[in-house]
This record gives structure tokens, sequence and C-alpha cells, in this order.
């Protein structure tokens, strides 16, 4: 059964910066998921079957906590939270790369 989820951030900024600035990675998240995602302002919509909708909103959420713990979000990562949200597998996932992450 089709779903909808809208996820609220308080810039613009904040949000485009959790898809690395590139709406092409929201249509990648699209594809992959099978989900359609609207944004505007702070916020994103998605749009799809019940688990598509959860998972995007799970991406969103690992991304957003790499954010504000200070990873900056590249397309390399977004890509890979997506990958990790589709393969469902024991593979780390994002939240491993912000942990392991080196501060020189």
């Amino acid at each position: 059964m089709p779903t909808s989820q809208t996820l609220e951030f308080e810039t613009a900024h904040f949000l485009h910066g959790l898809f690395a600035d590139d709406l092409a990675n929201l249509k990648i998240l699209q594809e992959r998921l099978g989900v359609s995602a609207a944004t505007r302002d702070g916020w994103v919509k998605f749009e799809g079957p019940e688990g598509s909708v959860k998972d995007a909103c799970d991406v969103m959420g690992q991304l957003e906590e790499s954010q504000r713990g200070g990873t900056p979000i590249t397309k390399d990562l977004f890509t890979f939270a997506v990958d990790g949200v589709t393969a469902k597998a024991s593979k780390p996932g994002v939240q491993a790369v912000h942990e392991a992450r080196l501060v020189i």
C-alpha cells in the first residue's frame, strides 16, 4: 500500500548537504528504493511502498547523524548509505564510517 513520509530539517542548506548538494543523488535514491521524492526549502517528502519509504527515511537518518557528527556527505558516502539499506545485510553502515574516520 502506498504511503508517504515528510522529513523536515532546520534549513534547506542542511537538507541539501545530506545529498551532497546534488539532486542527482536524490534521483539515485529514488531509482534504487522505488520511491518518489520531492524537496523544497527544508523538507523532503518520500512516497511509495511502505518498506521503501521507511528505507529512504533510514538513509536520510544515517546521513543526518553523520553530518551532525562532522562527517561531510559526499556522493560516495551517499551511495554507500543507499547500498547499505538496500543490501539489508550485516555490512557496516554509515555510522561505522563516521566512527572510523581519522582526525589528524
